[in-house]
Order: C-alpha cells, then sequence, then structure tokens
C-alpha cells in the first residue's frame, strides 16, 4: 500500500525558478520515503536507489554546497539541466528570452546558495490523479519513483533540515 506522503529533494534554484518564471509551477521527481536506507531490508520502498532516495541527495547537496565543492556532479546536472529548460521554455514560448538569459546567467554565479538542498513533503492525497510513475528503464534502481510536472506550492511544505551527517 502506497504512504500518505511523497518527498523530494530539489536545490534552492529550484524554488526561485518556480515562482518567478513557471507561475509557481514546481516539478518534482518523488519518492514514497525520505530515507530507503531506514526501510526493512525486504520492503518495497527499500528499493529506491541512492541516487533516487531523498535523505541521501539531501546529505550528498548539503555536503557538495557546504565544501563549495566546484566539481560536484550533482551540482553540474543541475546547471545544465535548468539551462536546457530555460532555452526549452522560450522555444515554445512559455518565458521570454530576457528570462531565458536570466536564468542561464544565474546557472553560472557562483553563489552556492542557490544550490542548498530544501526538502519537499508532499501529501500524497490532493497529487495523487497527477502523479506519473517513471517508467522502470527511466529510475536509478528497481524501486518506485514518481513525477510531479504542475506541483503549487499550497499542496506541499519546504523545510531546510538544519543537520548533515
Amino acid at each position: 500500500m502506497p504512504g500518505p506522503i511523497l518527498y523530494s529533494t530539489n536545490p534552492y534554484f529550484s524554488v526561485e525558478v518556480a515562482r518567478k518564471y513557471r507561475d509557481g509551477n514546481f516539478y518534482a521527481w518523488c519518492s514514497e520515503v525520505f530515507s530507503a536506507g531506514q526501510q526493512a531490508g525486504d520492503a518495497p520502498t527499500s528499493l529506491v536507489a541512492a541516487s533516487s532516495d531523498p535523505r541521501t541527495v539531501y546529505e550528498q547537496l548539503k555536503r557538495a554546497v557546504e565544501s563549495e565543492d566546484e566539481h560536484d556532479g550533482r551540482i553540474e546536472g543541475y546547471k545544465k539541466t535548468f539551462k536546457r529548460l530555460a532555452s526549452s521554455w522560450f522555444a515554445s514560448g512559455e518565458i521570454t528570452e530576457e528570462q531565458r538569459d536570466e536564468i542561464q546567467a544565474l546557472c553560472k554565479k557562483p553563489s552556492w546558495k542557490l544550490w542548498r538542498p530544501l526538502l519537499y513533503v508532499v501529501p500524497r492525497l490532493p497529487v495523487e490523479s497527477r502523479l506519473t510513475l517513471v517508467k522502470p528503464h527511466k529510475r536509478a534502481g528497481p524501486g518506485l519513483e514518481y513525477t510531479i510536472s504542475d506541483l503549487k506550492a499550497a499542496e506541499f511544505d519546504i523545510i531546510e533540515l538544519p543537520w548533515t551527517r
């Protein structure tokens, strides 16, 4: 039986992009558990891969930001993704040329605060009809993963955790 809560870790920059450029539409890649490593070994929720596990992602991103790791693959991936999305949104008329250029310029700035991790806590019931199950070949591992492409700010909480490993 699916849990009542979904979890997603995202960089602060994703919140800024959703608020400033996407009319409050958030995109989230979600898991039914916060920490797959804390699940019983035989539970299906324990099968979420580390690269999709919200706690692991949070901890890795927090360490990269705190140490100002200029070669962190996750942050580099976020930067590439946001640059690509900005071009795509501009091409489809969803944002202006100026907004595209601003998003892409922000991705080049050395500010570590933009990439600090945030945890999205999403009650499942209000978004159930809009959840997309990620196809098995697109998942990082055998565990279930979901996406929500039109999550609204009123539908979830954003938490910045005070701890790290």
